[in-house]
């Protein structure tokens, strides 16, 4: 598989510059994360000081970046963050992430239609580096509070992905103290919202990805005694021939962001061969971002090479 790797890691440095923006999913900040990943890997500073020259023009332009997740700050943020703890750059994550984070939890909004939480997914990324630190606990509440407040007036149905988010981050504030009144009022309103979405004449198919990582969150956290919650799994079918590589780059990276580990089965390296060939051969834009592209399955061989290394 090395030799699979550099060719995205290659193609990515050729091209890289045809991406305008700079969000985790569509921007280069996807770029970046393989980059400093598959410097590690190989050994190979060039790769980690074009992510670096990279990283630092994403850094500068802050302040005309959305807070969003997707392709805004918080997905920035969390990445900076996770590249620090990770020790592929120099830091103090606290100093580094001041004005994110000041950017990100000055103004809380919460549009179901777009994004759910996260900010939350943010904040949980934080919390690794900052458990007793108030300021950040007190978020939690904060997060709570737009999300009660966003799903309460929401009449619409929702993206199971962006439900996913949600209980993520209600199960993982357990351990810290926060309100759990709101926490309560939260799952009422997710599962009228699963309710409606299943009622939805017009919304019967159901993302794959969405559905896999659903499934993974209710068994992690034992919420498939819930009625409406299993209605969902009813709803999942595994393709006969496994999923598409694009569908497991999604699951892949919301497997790592969410659980820390990936349970995907391993990809033939024919398969991977010819994924690679067919990204060299279009080189349109979504043939190099993270949310699709070369740099999300790169990052994906890299994260399952990481995991079976620790079995």
């Amino acid at each position: 598989m090395k030799n699979e790797l550099q060719k995205i890691a290659n193609t990515l440095v050729l091209y890289s510059y045809h991406i305008t923006g700079n969000g985790l999913h569509d921007g280069k900040m996807g770029i970046i994360l393989f980059l400093y990943r598959y410097a590690d890997y190989s050994n190979c500073k060039y790769y980690s000081e074009i992510a670096d020259d990279m990283l630092d023009k994403v850094l500068r332009s802050i302040a005309t970046t959305s807070p969003c997740f997707e392709n805004g700050l918080a997905g920035i943020g969390l990445v900076v963050n996770c590249l620090i703890r990770k020790g592929y750059v120099d830091g103090d994550s606290n100093e580094v992430l001041q004005d994110v984070d000041k950017k990100i939890f000055s103004d809380y909004k919460c549009n179901p239609h777009t994004s759910l939480l996260g900010k939350g997914i943010y904040l949980l990324e934080r919390l690794k580096d900052n458990k007793t630190n108030v300021d950040y606990i007190q978020h939690i509440d904060e997060c709570l509070d737009s999300c009660d407040k966003g799903l309460s007036i929401f009449q619409d149905a929702v993206s199971l992905y962006h439900i996913n988010s949600v209980l993520i981050f209600l199960m993982r504030i357990k351990k810290y103290k926060h309100n759990k009144e709101k926490a309560v009022s939260i799952k009422k309103n997710l599962l009228v919202l699963l309710e409606k979405i299943l009622n939805h004449k017009t919304n019967q198919t159901f993302d794959k990805a969405d559905l896999y990582i659903f499934e993974r969150v209710l068994k992690e956290f034992e919420l498939e005694k819930n009625k409406v919650w299993k209605k969902f799994l009813m709803n999942r079918t595994k393709p006969e021939n496994g999923f598409d590589i694009e569908t497991l780059i999604k699951i892949s990276w919301q497997e790592e962001l969410y659980f820390g580990n990936s349970s995907l089965e391993a990809i033939a390296l024919g398969a991977i061969s010819r994924f690679i060939n067919l990204k060299q051969e279009s080189l349109t834009k979504r043939d190099f971002i993270f949310s699709r592209g070369l740099a999300g399955f790169g990052n994906m061989l890299l994260f399952m090479n990481e995991n079976a290394n620790c079995k």
